[in-house]
This record gives structure tokens, C-alpha cells and sequence, in this order.
């Protein structure tokens, strides 16, 4: 009698504990996306401030990308976070996709230079599309004709907003669309080439995001050093000297916009290693354009972003 009612009370017990872990695991989920939205305004913001005043594009994009290992690479020195190991052969199959990252990020930083803020979201909207045609050629991964729908509306919907203040650049439009193919690239990339496969040692969503960063780092200096040179520094000294800011002033710009640009990139990959629904991704993205536009419009940006922010 006793053991009957130690087994039925058992069984009661397991939905409930199966819930509980479902729902922590859901409020995880919306708390990594909150974080993505949250520190992606940040940086957009704090990089087009960067960019108004220092028209530097490819430095900046590259300090910004090293900002990173200021924050990771201490981690791994005290312990906090296990370093991950990995051989010579498993580093060349992360290269590939380590240049996509580096196209995903050069291309979003000059597109934001370049043109208005609201352009490069209008272009920026359309990665799920790219998306969606790069899974299709490479992965044959065709979704149904509804998910497919969905996205116009969306894109439409960043078009309409932002018509009146539409400013067009061929370098902007490119740039973006060098940032969505590369995003896709990677995606694509990172399916094929460790889609169930156990690469090195203790590479987690936030390790192999670090391993990232430090490859692309080592890809943007040399092409920063060969596209602008060291040009940065003295403009920096210039705007220093003529008192329009100071060290600190224009350092902490550039130091708060390394920290969220890799804060943003790291909840992300958090977010979707827990979401593997393509379908969801896709909209995702896009409603993430338009957010952002939006809130950068009324928040920083307001009703000048058609001409400041050229």
C-alpha cells in the first residue's frame, strides 16, 4: 500500500519537475534575446557616433573586433572559463568561417559609415531572404511557402518607414549585402562543417565565438594597414588637440563600442545555439532590423537621420 503510493507520488512529481526545467529554460532563451536586442542598439549606436566623427572605417571596425580578447582571453588565463583546444587541422576549418565573420562585421561598420542609418537597416532586413536562397542551394533546405511569405511584409515594413528618409550610396547598399551574404556564408559554413561533429576541446557557443574573434582580428589588421594605413591615430590627435574631445572621451566611444559589439555577438550565439528553428531565425532577424531602426530614430537619431547621419 505504502509502496503504491511512494511510486503514484513519484510519477506526480515528474511532469512537474519537467515543466519547471522547461520554463527556466524558456525564460534562459528570452533573456539571451533580450540581451541581443539590448546590446545591439548600443552598438549601433555607439558605432555611428564613432564613425561621424572619425571616418575611418576598417580601424575602427578592427578595434573593434579586438576588443574581445581584452575580455575573453582573461577568462581563460584565470580560469574562470576552460580555453578550448584545438589542432592546426580543426583551425583551417574554422577559417573559412572566421572570414565570413570578418565580412559580416566590415561590411555592417561601412555600410554604417557610408550611408544613412535607416538605408542599411532597409538592406540589413533582407539577410533572411539570403539566408533562406543560401540554405536552399547548399543545404537543399527548402521551408514551406508560408515562412517564405512571412518575410515580405516584414521587409516591406522597413521599406515603408524609412522612405522619407531614404538616402542611397552604392558603397552603403554593397557593404550591407557584403555583411548579409557573409552572414549566410557562415551560417551555411558553419552547418556543413560542424553540424554534429565534436571539434577540440571545450568549444562552447561563447568559445568558438572567441576563436572567431581572434582569427578575424588577425585578418583585419594586416587589410586595415593596407586599406588605411595608420591615418586613424593622427585624426585622433587632431580632434583630442583641437578640444572637440578628449583622450578619455574618444576612448571610452571606441571602448564601449568593442564591448557591446562583442556582447551582442556573444548572447547571440547563445540564443541560437538554443534555437534551432530556421524559420524562427529568419523572422527573427528581420523584426530585429526593424526594432532597431525604430528605436534608434526616436531615441538618438530622430528626425535629422537623413542628413547626420550620411
Amino acid at each position: 500500500m505504502n509502496l503504491s503510493a511512494t511510486k503514484a507520488t513519484a510519477a506526480s512529481e515528474q511532469p512537474s519537475k519537467g515543466s519547471s526545467s522547461s520554463l527556466a529554460e524558456t525564460l534562459q532563451v528570452g533573456t539571451y534575446f533580450a540581451l541581443w536586442y539590448l546590446f545591439n542598439i548600443g552598438y549601433n549606436i555607439y558605432n555611428k557616433q564613432a564613425l561621424n566623427i572619425l571616418d575611418y572605417p576598417w580601424t575602427i571596425a578592427t578595434i573593434q573586433m579586438a576588443a574581445g580578447i581584452a575580455y575573453f582571453v582573461p577568462l581563460w588565463a584565470l580560469g574562470i572559463r576552460k580555453a578550448p583546444k584545438l589542432s592546426l587541422d580543426e583551425l583551417k576549418t574554422l577559417l573559412p568561417i572566421a572570414l565570413c565573420h570578418t565580412g559580416v562585421h566590415v561590411g555592417a561598420v561601412i555600410a554604417l559609415g557610408a550611408g544613412a542609418v535607416s538605408f542599411a537597416h532597409i538592406v540589413k532586413a533582407s539577410e533572411p531572404v539570403v539566408t533562406c536562397v543560401l540554405n536552399a542551394l547548399f543545404l537543399g533546405e527548402i521551408l514551406p511557402l508560408n515562412v517564405y511569405l512571412t518575410l515580405l511584409p516584414i521587409i516591406g515594413g522597413v521599406a515603408i518607414a524609412s522612405m522619407k528618409e531614404l538616402s542611397f550610396t552604392w558603397l552603403a547598399l554593397a557593404s550591407a549585402m557584403l555583411s548579409n551574404v557573409s552572414s549566410a556564408a557562415r551560417g551555411v559554413l558553419s552547418k556543413k562543417t560542424m553540424s554534429g561533429k565534436k571539434m577540440g576541446e571545450n568549444l562552447d557557443a561563447q568559445n568558438l565565438y572567441a576563436v572567431l574573434t581572434a582569427m578575424s582580428t588577425a585578418v583585419l589588421i594586416p587589410l586595415m594597414l593596407a586599406i588605411e594605413g595608420t591615418g586613424f591615430f593622427g585624426a585622433f590627435g587632431k580632434l583630442v588637440a583641437n578640444g572637440s574631445y578628449t583622450n578619455k572621451s574618444l576612448a571610452l566611444l571606441l571602448a564601449l563600442g568593442g564591448a557591446t559589439y562583442y556582447a551582442y555577438n556573444e548572447v547571440a550565439f547563445l540564443a541560437l545555439g538554443k534555437v534551432r528553428t530556421t524559420p524562427f531565425v529568419c523572422i527573427f532577424f528581420s523584426l530585429d532590423s526593424i526594432i532597431l531602426h525604430t528605436l534608434e530614430n526616436l531615441f538618438f537619431l530622430g528626425e535629422s537621420c537623413h542628413t547626420c547621419c550620411r
